[in-house]
């Protein structure tokens, strides 16, 4: 009985995580929609450390 009292408290905080991870992506979605250049200009400096590191490695 306890292992099914455990599933459930793990389902409800799963639950929980996935709302919490929806809010975050459409907060995301609004600043991105927000700094379209700026968004844009961080990609590239990613893009750019990314090809360094793979170079070097």
């Amino acid at each position: 009985m306890k292992s099914l009292s455990n599933n459930v408290k793990i389902d409800s905080l799963v639950l929980r995580m996935d709302e919490d991870l929806r809010k975050l992506e459409k907060e995301l979605e609004k600043i991105i929609k927000q700094y379209p250049r700026y968004m844009d200009a961080s990609v590239e400096k990613l893009s750019s450390a990314l090809d360094r590191y793979y170079q070097a490695h």
